[in-house]
């Protein structure tokens, strides 16, 4: 029975984890030599945790499934597939029901028992859960950071800028967002690209010179909402 590998990698997990691409290809060859699974090629996209929409290389793994082409598909880590769980067990279901197992290394499944599916949606829903967790803990430090006025970030939020490791207000900035909410409160039916017309009549630029772009009033307005 034939199987593909997926492999998929981000600049992160080379610099931070050495999840290389290669590795994951030795990894994968071993793997099916083990448990004498003919692999048929491996697939890859050497992008970080993007939509599996436009990920050519999964694409292909989805095409060759779909068409059954392929009995077995391995990757080295479940989240090679998808950040999200929920998304990852879409796909596990959607091949378990045209007879495409899943298999993954690290975690030790193997979908085509039933046992093998019990264990997977477990991890799936612990690997969520401890994303969750990290952030839900990242903001909560964020907010404490903000609470104190020390910078989170290389660059303030617009209306503020860095003293040090203080964030205080950005004087200039401040009054351009007060003529903002203002325009926004006298002229409610005006689109974001009215506001920021309006502001760069009134002398009001981004800290590049230029005029507000759409995106960037909607973030000044929820910003003072």
């Amino acid at each position: 029975m034939k199987a593909i590998g997926y492999i998929r990698v981000s600049t992160d997990d080379q610099a931070e984890n050495g999840v290389s691409l290669e590795m994951q290809v030795k990894k994968i060859k071993e793997y099916c030599k083990l448990h004498e699974i003919e692999l048929a090629g491996i697939y890859g996209d050497a992008i970080s945790g993007k939509a599996i929409e436009i990920r050519p290389g999964f694409q292909a793994v989805m095409w060759m499934a779909e068409r059954h082409r392929i009995q077995h598909v391995i990757v080295w880590k479940l989240d090679r597939l998808a950040r999200k769980a929920l998304d990852t067990l879409k796909i596990a279901e959607a091949w378990d029901k045209i007879g495409v197992a899943l298999h993954s290394i690290t975690d030790k499944i193997d979908t085509k028992s039933a046992i093998g599916r019990l264990f997977f949606t477990m991890q799936a829903a612990l690997a969520e859960f401890e994303r969750a967790l990290i952030v839900e803990r990242t903001q909560a430090a964020m907010n404490y950071l903000k609470a104190k006025g020390q910078k989170t970030s290389s660059q303030a939020p617009y209306g503020y800028r860095h003293e040090g490791n203080q964030v205080v207000e950005n004087d200039r900035e401040q009054e351009c967002l007060v003529v903002l909410q203002n325009l926004r409160e006298i002229h409610p039916s005006w689109s974001l690209r009215d506001l920021g017309r309006s502001l760069a009549n009134a002398g009001f630029k981004n800290r590049n010179g230029n005029g507000f772009a759409p995106g960037c009033i909607k973030v000044m307005l929820e910003a003072r909402a």
